[in-house]
């Protein structure tokens, strides 16, 4: 096996055909025939079920691809650390982000980071913290911004932010940044939350249960601009991260209160795997991310949000 083997395995396995994947490596099929054959007889299995209309990975194919991804990412790894050491900071990094964490918090890093650093590529991707927490556990992720969870715990955290949570509604709901709702007022309204595994509901139901409060969820959605489009059109109230509606907010799309008795926070941290080393790309990605964020809650880039001593 070598790790051509493997990036064609890769190839064939994500395109499910032998010609797209020979397309996408402008190579010809016969060679990947023959590359894909001889992993198999390595394996002593079948990793495809070769199909008259393409390829399927088998069950054994399956869990080889998970592994052979994670082989290929340590090589790159490897390589930009060596690379490192003569001062070029090369790689890849994938990184995953809650949605609600919002662009505003967002654009300016991503423009900043890769203009600084030219030689390397950045992949972003979206999700919400369950995901993005079990593809960290898959290494499909190098780094993850989200909130802060107990499920967390087998993980290299490093606190950044908190904020408070403000209730959305439409204009005509009337409520003011200055005058805070008490989270009692939940319960006599609709509400539009997220479903319960989302980070975002379980730190609301939370503070519900702490409290005895029993929360009005007239709609679950984990769509966050299918919630605030939902707030905004008058069909109930949310509650959201000011950072996520920062723009509606100041085209005055939406009203928003902060939530009282009890102030709900969400902590906002940056967490790394801690079951293998991480490449120099993405340790300076780490640093340059916290940085950026701290540097925007100092100088009031952040409204409402607090650094975590």
């Amino acid at each position: 096996m070598d790790l051509r083997q493997l990036r064609t395995f890769i190839q064939v396995a994500e395109t499910g055909s032998l010609t797209r994947a020979a397309d996408r490596l402008n190579t010809v099929q016969p060679t990947l025939s023959r590359q894909v054959r001889l992993l198999e007889e390595e394996f002593a299995t079948e990793l495809f079920e070769r199909q008259g209309r393409g390829m399927k990975l088998t069950e054994a194919g399956e869990r080889l691809l998970e592994r052979a991804r994670a082989i290929l990412r340590e090589v790159e790894h490897a390589r930009a650390d060596l690379l490192a050491l003569r001062g070029a900071i090369t790689g890849n990094v994938v990184c995953g982000i809650i949605p609600s964490l919002g662009d505003r918090a967002l654009v300016p890093f991503i423009r900043s980071f890769v203009e600084n650093n030219p030689l390397v590529s950045l992949r972003l991707v979206t999700g919400y913290a369950g995901f993005l927490i079990e593809w960290l556990g898959r290494r499909q992720l190098d780094i993850a911004v989200l909130y802060d969870l107990p499920s967390l715990s087998s993980y290299d955290v490093v606190p950044m932010v908190e904020e408070p949570l403000f209730v959305v509604a439409s204009p005509d709901a009337g409520l003011e940044i200055g005058v805070p709702v008490k989270f009692a007022a939940l319960t006599s309204v609709p509400m539009i939350m997220p479903s319960p595994q989302h980070g975002l509901r379980k730190l609301i139901d939370e503070a519900a249960e702490r409290h005895n409060l029993r929360l009005n969820v007239r709609v679950e959605v984990d769509s966050l601009q299918t919630q605030l489009e939902l707030a905004r059109s008058g069909f109930g109230w949310t509650v959201l991260p000011p950072s996520a509606v920062a723009a509606e907010l100041a085209d005055r799309e939406i009203s928003a209160a902060p939530l009282c008795e009890p102030e709900v926070l969400r902590r906002i941290v940056l967490v790394l795997p801690i079951d293998r080393s991480q490449p120099y790309s993405v340790r300076v990605f780490s640093d340059a991310m916290a940085e950026h964020v701290l540097s925007m809650v100092r100088k009031g880039g952040w409204p409402g949000a607090r650094v975590i001593a």
